[in-house]
């Protein structure tokens, strides 16, 4: 059977995994993780093209990479970019903005009451009367799992 039509899902696959070494190896710039994995997606794409595949094939196959690579590196990017926005969105908002109102966005103690707060609206979590917490529905903890293998693929941390 020929498997042709999986390249760019390959080439992406193979573009994902080498910026998360390349995150392992400790490559400081971002541009630098993001080109490299790119064009080893790419030279993937491009060796099957000139063994396999006709122009136009090869082609299609290139922007479905290019549109593939797009979404990993913004998958990977979020929750960098969620912060920096919230951060943007405040100064804009207030036009001149303090540093240490900046600090005071992230105050630890209010994050976690937020978390907290969330995982009780989403039937999660239920704060005893004791002040104990304890967790009701624990299908999220599958879901945290396998997001600290991810964490763990990618920073080279355990969770």
């Amino acid at each position: 059977m020929n498997y042709i039509f999986l390249t760019p899902i390959i080439a992406s696959i193979l573009n994902f995994l080498s910026l998360v070494f390349m995150c392992q190896l400790n490559f400081k710039k971002i541009n630098n993780r993001i080109i490299i994995s790119f064009v080893i997606g790419f030279v993937y794409i491009f060796s099957v093209c000139l063994k396999e595949m006709r122009l136009e094939y090869g082609v299609i196959h290139i922007g479905i990479y290019i549109a593939l690579s797009f979404i990993s590196w913004n998958i990977y990017m979020l929750s960098a970019t969620a912060q920096r926005i919230r951060i943007l969105i405040e100064i804009y908002q207030k036009d001149k903005f303090k540093l240490k109102e900046v600090l005071d966005l992230y105050n630890t103690k209010e994050i976690y009451e937020n978390r907290l707060k969330r995982l009780i609206d989403l039937n999660y979590i239920v704060i005893n009367e004791d002040r104990s917490i304890t967790i009701v529905n624990k299908k999220f903890l599958l879901i945290n799992k396998v997001l600290n293998i991810f964490r763990s693929l990618i920073y080279n941390q355990k969770y």
